[in-house]
């Protein structure tokens, strides 16, 4: 994280959180500026002073802005937000420029929301891959249908999101929303741009409202929400790359780990959100995951890899269920262990049902089974 050192349109200071590496940088901010300063009218492109950054130079990627539009209409009141997206670039190691489009002026203010990953091209290639997480969108009170399009790859320090509305419930079109991500990243904490194709105080343009996730809820007022926002055709969706708010794994000797999302088995079989943690036993693992079968007392998948020094181990954890309306708890073992030749981990229900369905967030003490 850092602050910006200046800029050319009297914006004010300007908190970015980053992440960088050699031939690409992550950066997420959100501010305003009004359109009637004079710094701002004296402007050609709009630029941002920063402290050194990792790159010197980038390609073009996309920032989006949004003006509010509120008032009165035949006595009734609307909410027609608009905006559209903008040119952005990294001229050299301390500035960040974005295109001035003047078209929407007369509003006065305008927030500029950049959720932007900005590649230098000729530094060589960034080997680090991403995990393309599988998403379980879920809903107290079911307000919305969500596309299939949905997209999200986790990184260990920034992930990138894309999602569609694909309907919404017509008793909840004048409700406040709030849906679980399931999947996503909890250390995320974001405004985010809505955009539309509709905005129909203002033809020039789309549609663009705001929403927020925090430790994996999306959430929407009802007050937010554009005029004609639940029609057929409007095609609502966001769009970013953002840094997440953990701090670089400390590679610690002795500890030993396992993370994939989702982490397979036969079928349908998986756990989503799998981590498990662990030092060389006697010790303490720590394992998050979600789960979920029904007519069998186990959970069998099968982890891409595993660090050589870890040993099959079982654990005792207390879960949470996944079914029915109340809270309930259950307590399973969990195990590395090793069938056909094969490293697997099975999650067993104690609890007597006939079901693995379940949360963990839980540490425990292993025990060698080897």
């Amino acid at each position: 994280m850092f602050n910006s050192i200046s800029n050319n349109f009297g914006a004010g200071t300007i908190q970015f959180r980053d992440y960088q590496s050699d031939n690409y940088v992550v950066l997420d901010a959100k501010f305003t500026y009004d359109t009637t300063n004079a710094a701002y009218l004296a402007a050609e492109v709009l630029e941002i002073v920063v402290p050194d950054l990792a790159i010197d130079r980038s390609v073009e990627t996309g920032v989006m802005m949004r003006y509010v539009d509120r008032g009165t209409r035949n006595g009734s009141p609307y909410v027609s937000d608009g905006g559209t997206v903008l040119k952005s670039w990294i001229k050299d190691k301390n500035t960040l420029c974005i295109e001035k489009m003047t078209t929407f002026d007369e509003h006065g203010e305008i927030i500029i929301y950049i959720h932007a990953l900005y590649c230098q091209l000729a530094r060589g290639a960034n080997t680090a891959k991403g995990v393309t997480a599988s998403l379980n969108i879920k809903q107290g009170t079911k307000c919305l249908t969500w596309g299939t399009d949905n997209v999200c790859v986790i990184h260990d320090r920034w992930t990138f999101l894309h999602l569609r509305i694909g309907g919404i419930i017509d008793a909840r079109r004048d409700a406040d929303w709030r849906c679980l991500i399931e999947g996503f990243p909890l250390d995320v904490d974001i405004d985010i741009p809505l955009a539309m194709t509709y905005c129909y105080q203002n033809t020039l343009t789309g549609g663009v409202n705001e929403c927020h996730i925090k430790e994996s809820f999306w959430t929407m007022a009802a007050g937010q929400r554009n005029d004609g926002f639940s029609n057929t055709g409007n095609n609502v969706f966001l769009f970013g790359f953002f840094v997440r708010n953990n701090e670089p794994i400390i590679d610690i000797e002795g500890r030993l780990d396992i993370a994939e999302n989702p982490i397979k088995g036969s079928g349908t079989d998986q756990i989503s959100a799998f981590e498990l943690e662990m030092s060389p036993l006697p010790s303490l693992a720590y394992m998050t995951g979600s789960m979920g079968k029904y007519g069998s007392t186990s959970h069998i998948v099968y982890p891409k890899s595993v660090p050589e020094r870890m040993p099959d181990f079982k654990m005792f954890l207390v879960g949470r269920g996944q079914t029915g309306s109340g809270l309930w708890l259950q307590l399973d073992t969990v195990e590395l262990t090793t069938i056909d030749s094969k490293q697997v981990i099975k999650v067993s229900n104690l609890t007597g049902m006939n079901l693995v369905s379940v949360k963990l967030f839980d540490t425990g003490i292993g025990f060698s089974i080897s």
